[in-house]
């Protein structure tokens, strides 16, 4: 990919006046020809190659491969994990030899090793063709043993290369380590495998994916449900949350905002990976990059302004799972305010007890009498104020304010807007990640979306199969527990939070994964890509597909058992996967199927064969007696007969 982005820069150079993409076959092709030739070959050898490809003047030739050198220098990066091992063995008082079968120049690659910190005086570099050796047949440790009169059982080594590292040191008699750490994932390879339709984009995502998981490599946890987790936060969550990120600091200084709230607790990696990225980005100095507490639970309540259709239809939401606690909690009461009212449908049921649908124009009717609305409308007021007092501490009406959180229905931040129109207050921006609001048209709200937003009509749709909010919502781990509501403390206004979350059942998991998402952000933030947010889409749907659509056994076991939390408005905590079992196939025989998969393909992987073919029979004859019933209703004039017969 390296050739396609060289191809580029030349044109814009106009050293060459062709296509980029038939440049990088023209150098690929030239490299194969030189290896054929002479096994050591230089990179002279191969823009002479490249030469007889494609004629050109050979002082435009020179200029080529200096510009390759330049842009080589540019995109290399050392590895933290070999660079510490590499300071470990010097300290220890070793001699360090620096060992490559590479086309580049000497002179270069020792420059490159230099300016990194890789290299010191005193080190010894050899390079394949400079000193017409190589590692894969052992001849470069014979060379370094015979320069320096050193024996081969002295000599230790470690690299990449399965066949050259590790083979060929050891059919030498050398000591050798294979370190496959510095190989590309599979999941890196999948990034790479993307390089095509996003003109080696995503082949800058898969090099920083290893630094990310590189910058923070722990022998203690190579596990292999650490692996993992690696993979998954290097390679399919970094990309996505440090690309949306990216976007929302272009698009902030494009709309020229000032400030940014980052909404908790999805925010709050947002937020972290927006300060890495601002670190390395001067055009983006400006920007003030704010945290704020807040959630559907502490912000709902507050902008209840009238019992309208707009608040009715949000507070019976639910359809079919809605329950008591759901409907106090979307009010942000408890049981207790209504104690004294009237005609309660709600008293009949227990706090978790479904409500059946038929009850729900009742209930519509019982929140829209004067008794209960005066209730509402009195506590919300209060915690209006208290809201509006906090957002005047935080500076959000300072200036051009966005907020930022990963939405998926919008509705919160309709509501908010609704309440602070009422207040003659401008309402900040909103940039979501994808943005299902279709159905909301609130005179005067603005939001952006990143992704997906139907209410234009533009991105790429969320479906069942494809349920990108759920993974984004999963991946945005906080250390913290959820926004309540708010309470006064002396002048200030402090957010009231849960007891944290437990997302996984170890602890570590959860660290572990933080860890390295903003390692990689690092990275990211490092490279300063030539962002294009279009392929940036592209390959992010390409992403979440690959791991949503076609998850490894390994990864719906470890990634399903990550708890989906919701706050007491919305329902239960539950796994984003539970296997099938032999009760849950018996019990689908008489109509209980088991509690809803947020991930069906995991669920596949990780139940049984056995237990999955039983259930499928189940269903089968489960839907066998439902078409007998119909039958039986069919004929139901038939088989009845009166009592007496006159």
């Amino acid at each position: 990919d390296i050739f396609l982005k060289l191809g580029k820069v030349l044109k814009n150079d106009g050293l060459i006046n062709y296509d980029p993409s038939l440049f990088q076959l023209l150098r690929m092709e030239a490299e194969e020809q030189a290896k054929r030739d002479d096994v050591f070959f230089r990179m002279a050898d191969i823009y002479r190659q490249f030469g007889c490809l494609y004629p050109t003047d050979k002082h435009i030739l020179n200029s080529i491969l200096e510009q390759e050198l330049l842009l080589e220098k540019q995109i290399c990066t050392p590895n933290p994990d070999i660079l510490d091992k590499i300071n470990i063995a010097r300290e220890s008082g070793h001699q360090i030899a620096h060992v490559s079968d590479m086309y580049l120049p000497k002179s270069f690659i020792e420059e490159l090793l230099l300016e990194n910190g890789i290299m010191k005086k005193g080190d010894l570099l050899y390079v394949s063709n400079h000193d017409k050796a190589a590692k894969g047949d052992g001849s470069m440790f014979l060379k370094i043993s015979q320069d320096h009169d050193i024996p081969l059982n002295r000599i230790s080594h470690i690299g990449n290369c399965y066949q050259a590292d590790y083979l060929g040191a050891k059919r030498v008699g050398v000591h050798a380590n294979h370190y496959p750490l510095g190989n590309s994932t599979r999941k890196e390879k999948e990034l790479n495998n993307l390089a095509s339709f996003t003109d080696g984009f995503s082949s800058y995502w898969s090099g920083i994916s290893r630094i990310g998981r590189l910058s923070t490599t722990n022998s203690s946890n190579r596990s292999n449900e650490f692996e993992i987790l690696e993979q998954i936060a290097c390679s399919v969550s970094s990309p996505l949350l440090c690309s949306y990120v990216h976007w929302v600091l272009n698009q902030a200084v494009q709309d020229k905002v000032d400030n940014l709230f980052f909404i908790a607790r999805d925010g709050q990696i947002l937020w972290e990976i927006a300060k890495k990225i601002q670190q390395e980005n001067p055009s983006l100095e400006l920007l003030n990059l704010k945290y704020i507490y807040g959630s559907r639970e502490a912000w709902r309540a507050p902008s209840i302004i009238e019992l309208d259709d707009f608040t009715l239809d949000w507070i019976l939401n639910d359809h079919p799972n809605l329950t008591p606690k759901c409907i106090y909690g979307r009010v942000g009461l408890t049981e207790d305010f209504f104690s004294s009212t009237s005609n309660n449908p709600l008293s009949k049921f227990e706090l978790e007890e479904l409500i059946p649908l038929s009850l729900h124009p009742k209930i519509r009717d019982w929140l829209k009498s004067k008794e209960v609305t005066q209730i509402i409308l009195h506590e919300s007021k209060n915690k209006r104020e208290l809201l509006i007092k906090y957002f005047q501490q935080e500076g959000v009406f300072e200036g051009k304010s966005a907020f930022i959180e990963i939405g998926c229905t919008g509705t919160t931040q309709h509501a908010l807007h609704r309440m602070l129109h009422y207040l003659n207050i401008p309402t900040p921006l909103n940039y979501f990640f994808g943005l299902a609001d279709g159905e909301f048209i609130t005179e005067g709200f603005k939001a952006k979306a990143f992704f997906y937003n139907q209410k234009s009509g533009t991105g790429i749709r969320p479906s069942p199969d494809f349920n990108y909010f759920l993974l984004l919502e999963t991946f945005c781990m906080a250390n913290h527990g959820r926004t309540l509501a708010y309470q006064q403390k002396g002048e200030k206004v402090e957010p009231i939070l849960a007891v944290k979350a437990k997302y996984f059942m170890e602890k570590k998991w959860e660290e572990f994964f933080r860890k390295k998402v903003i390692s990689t952000a690092v990275a990211y933030s490092k490279i300063k890509l030539d962002y294009d947010p279009e392929i940036a889409v592209l390959a992010c749907a390409q992403v979440f597909r690959s791991f949503w659509q076609t998850p490894s056994k390994e990864e719906a076991l470890i990634w399903g058992s990550h708890f989906k939390e919701h706050d007491p408005t919305n329902g239960a905590v539950e796994k984003l996967v539970q296997p099938l079992t032999i009760k849950d196939s018996f019990n689908i025989i008489f109509g209980n199927y088991p509690k809803e998969c947020w991930w069906l393909v995991a669920q596949e992987k990780i139940t049984t064969p056995i237990n999955r073919s039983i259930f499928l029979i189940c269903e089968q004859i489960r839907n066998r007696l439902n078409i007998t019933k119909i039958l039986l209703g069919k004929y139901k004039s038939y088989l009845s007969f009166p009592a007496t017969i006159s």
